[in-house]
């Protein structure tokens, strides 16, 4: 039963033709032979903002220039306050590890919250 393309599959399927099992297996087996290397040859697209920039490290030194202070730290949790504001910003990881997009936002938001107030 070899030779079935993908069109004869489908119209089989469609039509509600019996189609002998090994048609279909050796048609998926010859689909996957096909496309194995072009899917792992694929760019694979990642929105750039999922993507970090930056360390830890880096945004401890940006939240500190901006007067932010460590208030309370549990193993790799840092959390830091500012004396005019009544919130905070939490950090996790050790500062040679990548810091993750939400937590650049939060501190950027953080950051511009403290200008806004001197």
């Amino acid at each position: 039963m070899g030779g079935h393309s993908c069109m004869q599959l489908l119209l089989a399927l469609c039509l509600a033709v019996p189609v002998h099992p090994s048609a279909v297996r050796s048609e998926r087996a010859r689909f996957r032979k096909e496309n194995q290397y072009s899917a792992s040859l694929s760019p694979v697209l990642v929105d750039p903002s999922d993507q970090p920039v930056g360390k830890i490290r880096e945004l401890v030194r940006d939240l500190r220039k901006s007067g932010w202070y460590l208030d309370r730290q549990k193993g790799s949790h840092r959390v830091f306050k500012h004396p005019k504001l009544a919130e905070h910003v939490s950090l996790s990881g050790a500062d040679g590890d990548d810091a993750k997009s939400y937590e650049e936002k939060n501190v950027g938001r953080a950051i511009e919250n403290a200008r806004k107030t001197k």
